[in-house]
């Protein structure tokens, strides 16, 4: 999926307003450096549901790729 269905994705469903700033961080550090994340985190990561958790990793895989 392209980042401009991704965007899409993302607006219909609010996605960007599901999980604050500091869960955000905290899901970036777990990926990549701890391994674990906050019991609130998780809890805020699993809300996100399935839809905007894939478009929102599609789209900063995405982003990423072409820098």
């Amino acid at each position: 999926m392209a980042t401009k269905e991704n965007d899409q994705i993302v607006k219909e469903n609010n996605c960007e307003t599901k999980m604050d700033l500091p869960c955000v961080l905290d899901a970036f550090t777990s990926i990549f450096e701890t391994g674990s994340n906050s019991n609130r985190c998780c809890g805020k990561l699993v809300g996100l549901g399935k839809v905007c958790h894939s478009a929102l990793v599609k789209r900063t895989l995405d982003l990423y790729s072409k820098t």
